[in-house]
């Protein structure tokens, strides 16, 4: 059926809907993908080209989980809760895409986690310049540890974004810009039933990301020992060197769901 034929408000709707899904957006420099390889793969963009990387898992531990048609949009999904091991990475090539990056956009889903005890910590992401991360004092949202080579600070999902739900999907994007002086750090949220909005605007001047000493990266943990494990599900993790736009997230969000949402 032609949007001609359609009343107008609807046809106007799915105009929007078709423009945003082919909005254009910048390629990540990290990525994990499930769906390829049914396992914890990061995809790295370096010099434009995307190579595959496997993690190194510890002995003795499970193997984290991929989920076939539970993840965002019936799509794989990783499942960190225990007793499966935390996913580790290290390579040079981590730190060569994130030492020193000045504009800086990690998104991602989150869903089923439980409130974190007093005191203690869960986490999607951990690395020396980027941690995303939920404790107590979070109430059930995810922040973002950001340090720099001048300084460090955290970005906020507030209660005015989507909360964490064992029901639905939830969508965080964070953004933050060295080279902008006022309103640079910014906090977004949607979710699968939701569109993307900005829920939480900040200042902060700690410069370029910090340099990794050897790089590397842990997803479902805080550390390689498994501290701190994820008691949840995530999807569609993502790191751009760039700052993207509310449209774009939006975009993003709706790419990863799929047409057929």
């Amino acid at each position: 059926m032609k949007l001609g034929a359609l009343p107008r408000t609807v046809a106007l709707g799915l105009g929007l809907v078709c423009s945003l899904r082919g909005a254009e957006l910048p390629a990540p420099i990290l990525a994990w993908d499930f769906e390829k390889t049914g396992r914890v793969r990061a995809t790295m963009e370096l010099g434009g080209k995307a190579g595959p990387m496997a993690p190194i898992l510890l002995s003795g531990r499970s193997r984290p989980k991929v989920l076939a048609g539970l993840g965002v949009g019936y799509s794989r999904c990783i499942d960190f809760r225990p007793p499966a091991a935390p996913a580790l990475y290290r390579s040079d090539a981590i730190a060569q895409v994130l030492d020193g990056a000045r504009q800086v956009t990690v998104c991602f889903w989150l869903r089923g986690v439980k409130r974190p005890a007093p005191e203690g910590r869960e986490f999607l992401l951990s690395s020396p310049p980027l941690t995303i991360f939920l404790h107590e004092k979070t109430k059930g949202y995810p922040a973002l540890d950001l340090r720099g080579d001048v300084g460090k600070g955290v970005l906020w999902a507030t209660r005015h974004s989507e909360a964490i739900s064992a029901d639905r999907w939830s969508f965080y994007a964070f953004t933050y810009d060295a080279d902008v002086a006022e309103d640079n750090c910014l906090s977004y949220s949607g979710s699968d039933a939701s569109s993307v909005r900005l829920t939480w605007t900040a200042s902060g001047s700690w410069g370029g990301l910090a340099p990794m000493k050897d790089g590397t990266l842990v997803l479902g943990a805080g550390d390689a020992r498994g501290e701190g494990a994820l008691s949840g599900l995530g999807d569609g993790i993502r790191v751009y060197a760039d700052i993207l736009s509310g449209t774009q997230l939006e975009a993003l969000r709706l790419k990863q769901l799929g047409p057929e949402w």
